[in-house]
């Protein structure tokens, strides 16, 4: 491939656009594919679920659980800026997500006759901002991987970015928002 289709490939691929748009597609995807698997087996994954929502009844040590859970991905996305191949894994990472969020709750409503409203608030918020931490962490690891694979397949030598102390500390703040509010509604809501 030529020097100058290369650079135009790679510099279609940083456009924030476009990563948006993939992440984006790539939770779709998985949102409608758990949420097909979880309304087709219902029983035993809401009992599943609502065993893992249990462990989060307060307590310190159930806090730290879900906020685990809820970082997790968030951690991976930050290890794959680190790759060379991260920016074709990072489009799973959010199918993962979008599959993990749908197939619980769809799980919950068709397993346990859950309403819709309760399943918003006890999933649907935590499940927002862990996903907006996920894609501000994606988009500079998305960019970071990107820039070095383009140094280690030949391109000029370019600054490494990581992704930034701003989006990380951000993305931190709504991770532990996220926990918090998982951890106060589903008590509440459960009757946990």
């Amino acid at each position: 491939m030529s020097e100058a289709r290369r650079f135009r490939l790679f510099s279609i691929l940083h456009r924030e656009q476009l990563h948006a748009a993939l992440f984006v597609f790539f939770f779709l995807v998985g949102a409608g594919a758990g949420s097909l698997v979880g309304v087709r087996s219902p029983s035993d994954a809401a009992a599943g679920v609502l065993d893992k929502l249990a462990a989060g009844v307060p307590g310190a040590a159930s806090y730290f659980w879900g906020l685990w859970t809820m970082a997790w991905p968030s951690l991976v996305a930050v290890f794959f800026a680190t790759s060379v191949v991260g920016f074709l894994l990072l489009p799973g990472l959010f199918f993962l997500r979008g599959y993990m969020v749908a197939a619980s709750a769809a799980s919950l409503w068709a397993g346990l006759g859950i309403s819709w409203a309760s399943v918003a608030v006890c999933l649907g918020l935590p499940a927002a901002l862990s996903t907006a931490a996920l894609y501000l962490l994606c988009d500079d690891a998305f960019s970071a991987s990107l820039l070095l694979f383009r140094t280690c397949s030949g391109g000029p030598r370019l600054h490494f970015d990581f992704v930034s102390s701003r989006r990380i500390l951000i993305a931190a703040v709504l991770l532990a928002g996220a926990a918090g509010i998982q951890q106060v509604f589903v008590p509440l809501l459960f009757h946990i």
